[in-house]
């Protein structure tokens, strides 16, 4: 019987040490709710780095369709204050002027206002909010080496290169936008 008895208490003890209690319930609860919390912030992070890529390429798409376009038309983009340089906010799409809609355009000028003018729509249609400037600049770069919307560019003669400069609102802050995108465009003026 002392064999039995000792046994009893060994049981009654293995018994009662079965199961959680709930303090280690609650860790475990607070453990896994911090960890969906975490994989959450990364998924959301995720998304939004995707967003700016995406935003990133398109509007490097768009400068390279610019650079395209004034190579196209080197005699107007070359002319100092001429329609290629330009510093517009697009908060809606601009008209396209309906001079070379239906029938082709007649003078340079009109050609190259309708050019710019379709691009600009299609620029505010795919980065909406975004800014536009194009300009003869040297330096489209800060100290920094960050896209500057500065520009050096006072030109007396044909201009040889553009800088295509496009910026877009982040999602944090509508109201500033800063150039994502800088590409210098030549206009084919002879040096």
């Amino acid at each position: 019987n002392d064999g039995m008895c000792g046994r009893i208490p060994y049981l009654h003890r293995l018994h009662r040490n079965q199961g959680f209690s709930l303090i280690e319930v609650l860790v475990t609860l607070v453990l896994l709710g911090v960890g969906l919390l975490g994989a959450q912030q990364m998924h959301a992070n995720a998304l939004r780095q995707h967003r700016e890529s995406q935003q990133q390429a398109r509007a490097d798409q768009l400068a390279a369709a610019l650079a395209e376009r004034l190579r196209g038309h080197a005699a107007m983009a070359q002319l100092p204050g001429g329609p290629y340089v330009l510093d517009a906010r697009l908060d809606h799409a601009p008209s396209v002027p309906a001079d070379c809609v239906s029938t082709p355009c007649l003078l340079p000028e009109q050609a190259a206002a309708h050019d710019i003018a379709s691009w600009m729509q299609r620029v505010a249609q795919e980065l909406p909010g975004a800014r536009v400037q194009v300009c003869p600049d040297a330096q489209p770069l800060d100290a920094q080496g960050l896209p500057d919307w500065s520009c050096d560019g006072a030109s007396t003669g044909p201009i040889r290169l553009l800088a295509i400069k496009l910026g877009w609102p982040t999602r944090h802050d509508a109201e500033m936008v800063r150039p994502g995108t800088v590409l210098l465009a030549s206009t084919g003026a002879p040096p």
